[in-house]
């Protein structure tokens, strides 16, 4: 498989597993519902700007190789652990929220940073550009949520 493909494959994958965490956070914490729908929403949004990629491969970044795919995938196994992890046992709502803003800074989601940020031809970097754009009120949304 092409390596650009893979990569941007994973990044769906990892945009899908957030909104899969999400969904259960707004599940088990109904007082912020509405919050934690909206994120879910957002993340599949991303999810298909992403897939929109797939119609113009010859645009893929050219850096793209440069992404660490074992770290992106470690990030995306250890999102499927947590949610496995919070169905068996509830999280508290300040773990959960912590836990959150972890996964939203970790390098997983830096990786679209990366791309985004280096120079490259700007019509190969627009998606990452708009996904960094939302990537980087999640963290401090949670965290204002979480003083609330």
């Amino acid at each position: 498989m092409d390596y650009k493909r893979q990569r941007i494959e994973t990044y769906i994958e990892l945009e899908l597993q957030m909104s899969a965490l999400y969904r259960l956070y707004q599940k088990l914490f109904p007082q912020d519902a509405e919050f934690w729908k909206r994120m879910a929403e957002e993340e599949l949004r991303h999810a298909k700007v992403l897939e929109a990629l797939f119609t113009f491969p010859d645009k893929f970044p050219e850096n793209l190789d440069d992404v660490d795919l074992a770290n992106l995938n470690l990030t995306v196994r250890e999102i499927k652990e947590i949610i496995a992890g919070y169905k068996k046992n509830r999280p508290t709502r300040f773990e959960a929220y912590k836990k959150a803003i972890y996964v939203e800074n970790v390098s997983g989601e830096l990786h679209y940073r990366q791309v985004a940020n280096q120079k490259n031809d700007p019509q190969e970097t627009e998606c990452f550009r708009l996904l960094n754009g939302g990537d980087k009120v999640h963290s401090e949304s949670i965290a204002m949520l979480l003083l609330e």
